[in-house]
């Protein structure tokens, strides 16, 4: 499986963490064994963590946080990135409520859209992607999630005017490209 680092950065241009990356990269994409991939990302976490020195953004699938995998790295420095629609599932709420309480970190890929979203992600990370995204609506996605309390990372800012667009629109993270 091929893994990759993506640095994420802050307002200010520093690395804050990094959003790991392999094939397939978007859990919302299922694939003949989107969960065996994700157990075997799952298992690189250890070994990512003290590569990297920050903080990694993993993404994982809704078996994986039912069946608790990820509870032998409580003490790693990871956010687990949870495709938002997978919170429909009882199943997968009530095992993310429960890996909160005990001090897991999640974030959330896609806007949230019908169900709202439990109080216990309120502060949470939500990860839009600027190339699935028209420019006018990651705006107003962007303020809607900031007054909500929660922090958007958008990913796929590979190019300066993304860059200038998400940062005026006030996100506090984005992901993408180096741009030199």
């Amino acid at each position: 499986m091929l893994t990759s680092l993506l640095p994420i950065r802050d307002r200010r241009d520093r690395v804050i963490g990094y959003a790991v990356s392999s094939c397939p990269d978007d859990p919302r994409r299922g694939g003949a064994d989107a969960d065996g991939d994700a157990r075997r990302l799952v298992d690189m976490v250890g070994a990512l963590t003290r590569l990297a020195g920050r903080s990694l953004v993993v993404p994982i699938t809704p078996a994986i946080v039912r069946d608790g995998a990820i509870t032998r790295f409580a003490s790693a420095d990871a956010v687990w990135l949870l495709a938002t629609e997978s919170l429909d599932d009882p199943a997968t709420r009530r095992a993310v409520d429960r890996l909160l309480g005990v001090g897991f970190h999640f974030a959330l890929q896609g806007f949230p859209e019908g169900e709202p979203l439990p109080p216990s992600l309120v502060g949470s990370t939500i990860v839009l992607d600027a190339a699935r995204t028209p420019p006018s609506a990651l705006e107003s996605r962007v303020r809607m999630l900031l007054d909500a309390g929660l922090r958007p990372l958008v990913r796929g800012v590979d190019d300066r005017l993304t860059r200038h667009r998400v940062l005026q629109a006030g996100v506090p993270l984005y992901c993408g490209r180096i741009l030199a």
